[in-house]
């Protein structure tokens, strides 16, 4: 499995949890990129079987650059489908 974790940190503990959940999942045999979300939205997302994201909160709000990760489908024809029939579980704290 090639899995894709996002992450969008201000002060750059959220890249630290996520550089740490990538660790923990190549030590166990998946092939992981860890990528932060401004650099995921520009890129390709087809190669990878499931995706992780992360975002800090601030104002009880994901950061922008990882709300844009996730609502690929709905930025036009030329970036829909990207995230379609990949593994994901959405999970919102509060």
């Amino acid at each position: 499995m090639n899995v894709l974790i996002v992450y969008a940190s201000q002060f750059g503990s959220t890249r630290g949890i996520a550089e740490h959940l990538g660790e923990a999942l190549r030590t166990r045999g998946v092939a992981v990129s860890v990528v932060s979300a401004d650099a995921a939205s520009q890129g390709n997302v087809e190669p990878f079987d499931a995706y992780v994201v992360g975002s800090a909160i601030h104002g009880a709000r994901w950061l922008p650059a990882a709300r844009e990760f996730v609502e690929l489908d709905r930025q036009g024809p030329s970036r829909r489908g990207k995230l379609d029939g990949k593994h994901h579980d959405v999970r919102r704290l509060s």
